[in-house]
């Protein structure tokens, strides 16, 4: 009696626990929308200082309730926002993935082109004919079109042709960015046909073309800002800032920009139809943090993050109406650099003359092998030798770059110079390693060069990426659902190119390189 009694009991007691859920069996829903944002030139120790000032439900979210890296490492020497929006989305480096910067130098045409250039392909609103053929290998949004056999929504939206079409990828919906010409979003032939709502707001009275036309856009201070008791310059400075037709390029580099992509961001989460895509889709953004003045912390600095902060605010409260943000999986990160002050106009300044140094080197290898035009570019800390010179004079070329590279080494202002075959044969060293890992080898120059610290590199147009920049500072890196509390357990994240492997871990996916 007493054993049938407990064999009882133990059966209901087993029938009860079956009916109680079992979250652990449970799988995580996927995300349905993915957004993955990059801000060229955060910088984490300033966003930090300003987060007091910020919106609750912008940055202090996502550093609060997200998965939140203080600093994240970029293995790369030449840092740009094209080169490292490529690198976070493939999750390789610009030696793998081929993206170096905007431009490269075409040997044969003896000219730098547009790295994405593709005569086969016409611009819509815009001049330019380009194609994402030059990224080698998958990005993200590729790696989600192929799980999900075509299903998913894949666009990006950036300020700049590079950074869209490196975020995309060549299997995107779209890839959009501001031309720097008609002032117009712009994309390419290659991708499917511009939404219908994006090509309306260009052709509307309110489009940031018109706009531009009439020279309407101001970049004011919001508000004055209290002077901190101990700074570099003061933040209740006032500042006036308009934008037309001829500045473009300066209005991409303003708080304006943001404010801008983040509209069109939000034509997209209201139009594209994510709500009720099946599979989970990607809309990749970047924004910029560019240093408008020459001075620490300035006015423009304090202002550009708040602002941002502020559409940030209004990114999140349109993704919860449309879609709900517990069904948004978000990825912010910084691009791993910042612009130093210029030194111009003081006692400190410094700089290099390429024009004088390629004069230098050719009169230098004419003296060891006869009268020539030995260099045929030298620009961008890259130098081309004349390879149909060599050919003729019957030297090698690896010849005349191991002296050209010594040559280099003993000009002032220059740190260290490789041959390309040391680079990719024999880096050694932590410098001569990042530089490997920063060069496109299917394009390779001669010889490669890196001024000292603070040293400009004239004219500085023609050099971008070697113009003072700096590493050291700290780039952060935020994962952040809503409902969802991440743990520095759940991931492994050493530098940048672990970005994208999170990514997928989350949504269940391999990995696309």
């Amino acid at each position: 009696m007493e054993q049938g009694y407990i064999r009882l009991l133990l059966s209901s007691l087993v029938t009860l626990l079956a009916m109680q859920p079992n979250t652990k069996l449970v799988a995580q829903e996927l995300p349905r929308l993915v957004v993955c944002i990059s801000v060229d030139q955060l910088r984490g120790e300033l966003l930090k200082e300003l987060s007091p000032m910020m919106d609750e439900d912008g940055f202090r979210r996502l550093i609060s309730d997200g998965l939140y890296y203080p600093s994240i490492d970029f293995p790369i020497i030449y840092n740009n926002s094209t080169a490292s929006t490529a690198t976070i989305h493939t999750g390789v480096l610009p030696s793998v993935h081929g993206i170096t910067g905007d431009s490269q130098y075409l040997r044969n045409q003896q000219k730098r082109g547009n790295i994405y250039l593709d005569k086969h392909y016409n611009g819509v609103y815009t001049r330019e004919c380009v194609s994402p053929k030059a990224i080698r290998v998958l990005t993200l949004g590729d790696r989600l079109k192929l799980a999900s056999q075509n299903s998913s929504l894949v666009y990006s939206i950036a300020p700049s042709m590079g950074e869209a079409i490196a975020s995309a990828g060549v299997l995107a919906d779209g890839a959009f960015w501001l031309d720097d010409i008609f002032g117009s979003w712009a994309t390419t032939s290659y991708y499917p046909q511009m939404p219908a709502y994006l090509s309306s707001y260009n052709n509307s009275e309110g489009s940031i073309n018109r706009r531009l036309i009439s020279g309407l856009i101001r970049w004011q201070p919001q508000k004055k800002y209290q002077d901190k008791a101990i700074a570099y310059s003061p933040w209740s400075r006032k500042f006036n800032y308009t934008y037309n037709s001829k500045n473009i390029d300066q209005f991409k580099h303003s708080a304006k920009i943001n404010e801008e992509l983040t509209d069109i961001a939000i034509k997209f989460i209201e139009n594209a139809g994510y709500e009720y895509r099946k599979s989970p889709s990607l809309l990749s953004l970047s924004y910029t943090l560019y240093p408008n003045k020459e001075i620490e912390t300035s006015a423009e600095d304090v202002d550009m993050y708040l602002r941002l902060d502020k559409d940030i605010t209004r990114l999140f409260h349109s993704l919860d109406k449309k879609i709900g943000l517990k069904d948004c999986l978000v990825i912010l990160s910084g691009t791993g650099y910042t612009r130093m002050p210029s030194t111009k106009g003081t006692k400190a300044s410094r700089h290099i003359d390429i024009g004088k140094i390629k004069a230098l080197v050719n009169m230098y290898l004419s003296a060891l092998y006869g009268t020539g035009d030995w260099v045929q570019e030298l620009a961008d800390g890259q130098l081309f030798l004349n390879q149909k010179l060599i050919s003729n004079r019957k030297k090698t070329p690896q010849e005349l770059a191991s002296i050209s590279a010594n040559l280099l080494q003993e000009v002032e202002g220059i740190a260290s110079a490789y041959s390309a075959e040391n680079l990719i044969y024999n880096a050694t060293g932590n410098e001569a390693q990042l530089l490997s890992n920063s060069i496109d080898k299917k394009h390779l120059a001669d010889v490669y060069f890196l001024p000292l610290p603070n040293w400009r590199v004239l004219p500085e147009r023609e050099n971008p990426n070697i113009q003072p920049k700096t590493k050291a500072i700290q780039s952060p890196l935020i994962i952040y659902r809503a409902g969802q509390k991440y743990s520095k357990d759940d991931f492994i994240v050493q530098d940048v190119r672990d970005i994208v492997k999170v990514a997928c871990q989350i949504l269940r996916i391999r990995p696309p390189n």
